[in-house]
C-alpha cells in the first residue's frame, strides 16, 4: 500500500512510474483521489483521511502561550516554508487582516512561521507584507507539542487563504480545538469543510507560480482567494463574539463525527481487511502445524 499526499490536480509523473511498485493506494482526501485517478485509471486509490483524535484536543488553554495579547482577539495562522510560501499565501492573510482591522486595536494577527531557513526569502516578504501594521506579529519559536495545543486553544480565529491543500491539518485542527475558521473554498480542506460549519471563501483559478520551483513545473492551476470577501468575513467575526462561539462549536462538533474512529475504520478498503483476515487464518494455520 503506497500512502501518498499531494497538492495538485496534475500529478507528477514519477508517480505514475512508481505505481507498479504498489498494489493500491491510499490518499487523505478525495481531491488527491481524483488526481490519481485520472492520471492511473487501473490502478486502486481509496481516500483514508488521517486518524484525528478530537477528544484529545483542548478548546482552552492550560498555560497562556501568548501572555502578551491577554485581552485582545487574536487571529491566527501558521505554514511550514518547506510546504513552499507560495501555495500557503500568508500574504493574503495578512492583506485581509488590514482590510478587516486596521483601525481595530483590539484585533491581532499572528503569523506562526517555521521552516523558514528552506527559503530564506520568506521572513523579508512577510516582513514587508506587515510593514507598518504594529498588530500583526510574526511568531517564529518553536513549540513543543504541548504547547502547540495550548496555542491553538488560545486564538479566536485561524484564517488560511491557501492556494492549494493535500489535506489541512492546521484547518481540521482548529476546528478540532473549537474556533471558526476562514478557508479557501478548494482543494482537499472541502472534505471536512462546509459553510455550516465554517466560513469558504470564494476563489478563482490561476496558472501555478511557485518561486520556490516546487509547484512550477506541472503546467496545473490552483486558486487565488477573494481577499475581499475574507475581509469581510473576518471582520464579522471579530464584530462578533457570539457567532464566533456558534461557529466553532459547530466546526468541533462536525470533525468530532468525521473523524471518529467509526468512521475512519469504514474508510479502510475492503482489500485490507480481507488482507487482515488472511493474514490472521495463515498464523492459526501456521500455529496448528507448529503445535502438530
Amino acid at each position: 500500500i503506497g500512502c501518498w499526499a499531494w497538492e495538485l490536480e496534475v500529478v507528477p509523473r514519477r508517480w505514475i512510474r512508481a505505481l507498479c511498485c504498489v498494489d493500491e493506494v491510499w490518499v487523505p482526501s478525495h481531491f488527491i483521489a481524483n488526481a490519481l485517478r485520472k492520471a492511473a485509471p487501473d490502478k486502486p486509490v481509496h481516500v483514508v483521511p488521517y486518524p484525528i483524535d478530537i477528544t484529545a484536543v483542548p478548546t482552552v488553554p492550560q498555560h497562556d502561550p501568548l501572555p502578551e495579547f491577554k485581552g485582545r482577539t487574536i487571529v491566527f495562522f501558521m505554514y511550514d516554508v518547506r510546504s513552499t510560501h507560495a501555495r500557503k499565501n500568508p500574504e493574503a492573510v495578512i492583506e485581509a487582516f488590514r482590510r478587516a482591522a486596521e483601525d481595530n486595536e483590539n484585533a491581532v494577527l499572528v503569523i506562526k512561521v517555521h521552516g523558514e531557513m528552506s527559503w530564506p526569502e520568506a521572513i523579508p516578504r512577510l516582513e514587508r507584507a506587515a510593514a507598518g501594521h504594529p498588530n500583526i506579529h510574526i511568531l517564529r519559536k518553536t513549540f513543543l507539542p504541548e504547547a502547540m495545543r495550548d496555542l491553538m486553544a488560545r486564538v479566536d480565529i485561524v484564517m488560511s487563504l491557501h492556494r492549494s491543500e493535500g489535506f489541512g491539518l492546521l484547518m481540521a485542527e482548529a476546528m478540532a480545538a473549537a474556533k471558526p475558521v476562514i478557508a479557501t473554498n478548494w482543494s482537499s480542506n472541502l472534505d471536512f469543510m462546509t459553510p455550516e460549519c465554517s466560513i469558504l471563501v470564494d476563489v478563482k483559478m490561476v496558472p501555478v507560480v511557485d518561486p520556490q520551483n516546487i509547484y512550477d513545473s506541472y503546467g496545473a492551476l490552483w486558486a487565488e482567494p477573494d481577499i475581499d470577501q475574507a475581509a469581510e468575513a473576518l471582520r464579522r467575526l471579530l464584530q462578533n463574539p457570539a457567532e464566533r462561539r456558534r461557529l466553532g462549536l459547530a466546526a468541533r462538533e462536525h470533525v468530532t463525527r468525521f473523524f471518529s474512529k467509526q468512521n475512519w475504520f469504514a474508510s479502510l478498503p475492503d482489500s485490507f481487511w480481507q488482507a487482515l483476515t488472511e493474514d490472521a487464518k495463515g498464523e492459526k494455520s501456521s500455529g496448528l502445524r507448529h503445535a502438530g
